[in-house]
């Protein structure tokens, strides 16, 4: 079963929006994320669209990975740890 909002864009993403990502970013896509641009939707697909070169795309990826690493150290949590693992007074921590 799939459920979808009826607002969202289609899920699969357009060929133009496709060819525009892989033109632009060409491998960084894959590299970074682990997906060809043929693997992501619409909207993924055109917010990446947005980015001038795989440079810049690099840098804010590198950016909300540092941020990312930075929220979850202060919450205690470090590269590596597992916040299942994690016990406080006897019990599982909950997010």
């Amino acid at each position: 079963m799939l459920l979808a909002h009826a607002g969202r864009s289609p899920i699969f993403t357009p060929s133009k929006t496709h060819r525009d990502v892989e033109r632009r970013h060409g491998n960084a896509v894959k590299d970074l994320f682990g997906v060809a641009p043929s693997g992501l939707t619409a909207d993924e697909a055109a917010y990446l669209r947005n980015f001038r070169n795989p440079d810049e795309l690099r840098a804010r990826f590198a950016k909300a990975r540092d941020a990312r690493s930075e929220r979850l150290g202060a919450k205690g949590f470090h590269e590596g740890s597992s916040p299942i693992a994690r016990v406080e007074h006897g019990g599982p921590v909950r997010l």
